[in-house]
């Protein structure tokens, strides 16, 4: 166990007491959100994507991109509304702890399986290494089922995201910026 399990375990535990207070009906409607989201922007984003090409005269690439995750957004956001809807008409009846025990449990995984996600993208752009060392994943308890569960629930997905290319500049960008600022933190501490 090191300080990134450390880190992901309180995340979790943060997950399963916001995922009480909303209860399963909210919980729930966020994991199926989730879920089919995912699979809506695998599956169904080529039809945004063509669309937002046409009004907005982006490039192919980028075009599939935004595609991706305005389709994802647009799902969640109506199975989210659902659930709302339903956790109205349930309030009529006692569901008590177990609507609460269950909401966090539920919560829980969704966020287990964000990061999952989160995870597969960085370890697909070779972008990980900044965030996390890869000692550090092998000495970590949580790593190996986190990564593990994205592509478990959708076995697609990792073909997705590998099929994914970002341009190199963003992510030579993104690792140039990621350094600067690890750099600027690392020179406050030692001047402190």
């Amino acid at each position: 166990m090191n300080i990134f399990d450390i880190v992901l375990g309180i995340i979790l535990v943060f997950a399963f007491i916001r995922g009480m207070k909303k209860g399963l009906f909210v919980t729930l409607a966020s994991l199926i959100g989730l879920v089919l989201g995912v699979i809506a922007a695998i599956y169904f984003s080529e039809y945004a994507a063509e669309y937002i090409y046409n009004w907005f005269n982006w490039s192919e690439q980028t075009s599939n991109i935004v595609a991706r995750v305005v389709t994802f957004i647009a799902v969640v956001v109506v199975i989210n509304w659902a659930g709302k809807f339903l956790t109205k008409l349930a309030d009529f009846a006692f569901l008590g702890i177990f609507n609460k025990l269950l909401g966090g449990v539920f919560n829980v995984l969704i966020i287990a399986f964000i990061i999952s996600v989160v995870f597969m993208f960085f370890n697909q752009w070779n972008t990980s290494s900044y965030i996390i060392s890869e000692e550090k994943t092998k000495d970590s308890i949580l790593y190996e089922p986190m990564i593990a569960l994205a592509p478990m629930v959708l076995p697609d997905l990792k073909e997705t995201v590998e099929d994914i290319e970002f341009p190199e500049e963003l992510i030579d960008q993104v690792k140039e910026k990621t350094e600067d600022k690890i750099n600027e933190k690392i020179d406050s501490l030692q001047l402190n």
